[in-house]
């Protein structure tokens, strides 16, 4: 965390500190700093707007500020960049995705007024379903992974965890093991054999 403040003394604008900055504060339960970081690089590099609305949705749902979670959650999916959608194996043109997500995005929103936070994310994975040619979103799998992992639903958090894990790098391997989202699943079996595979059960 030293080596982070020093760069961004030597370079407070620079877009990747404060996304992977933020990434990191997160992972070790800085909520408040991870928020502090995340809203800096809004204001440095729009370009990393959509996925640092992710990564904010991942902090507030931790912080139990779900509907601020839910909120950026919506804003991810809604301004999702076109390289990310093809990087996540998106099944149609981004511009027929957005028009589909802003169909339901009303009902998303009822489903968290009506359910909480459980009833929004089993609404997003159901219309998620079928929309990437990858079962859980990506090469990494760690965006739907959370999402079972909030859910209690342990074996198919595992199940994209391990889908794309001979595609993490050692770093990605190293933020996702940590990230709070999983705390809730890390005394589960299948998870651990899964830190195991990068040498991090310990």
């Amino acid at each position: 965390m030293q080596e982070l403040k020093r760069v961004e003394e030597i370079n407070p604008s620079l877009p990747a500190l404060h996304y992977l900055g933020g990434r990191i504060l997160y992972s070790v339960h800085e909520y408040d700093r991870a928020i502090e970081m995340f809203r800096k690089l809004f204001k440095s590099d729009p370009t990393y707007s959509a996925s640092t609305h992710e990564e904010l949705a991942k902090v507030y749902w931790q912080m139990g500020r779900y509907e601020e979670g839910v909120e950026e959650d919506l804003q991810w999916w809604a301004n999702i960049e076109e390289s990310e959608f093809i990087w996540f194996g998106g099944t149609e043109p981004i511009d027929q995705f957005r028009k589909s997500f802003a169909s339901v995005e009303g009902e998303l929103r009822q489903a968290f007024r009506e359910s909480g936070l459980r009833g929004y994310l089993q609404k997003v994975i159901t219309f998620l379903s079928g929309k990437s040619k990858y079962k859980c979103w990506g090469t990494w799998g760690d965006n739907i992974a959370v999402r079972y992992a909030l859910l209690g639903e342990t074996d198919k958090a595992v199940e994209c965890l391990n889908m794309y894990a001979d595609s993490l790098r050692p770093s990605e391997a190293l933020l996702t093991s940590r990230a709070p989202a999983f705390d809730g699943i890390r005394s589960d079996p299948k998870f651990i054999a899964w830190l195991k595979k990068w040498g991090l059960e310990k």
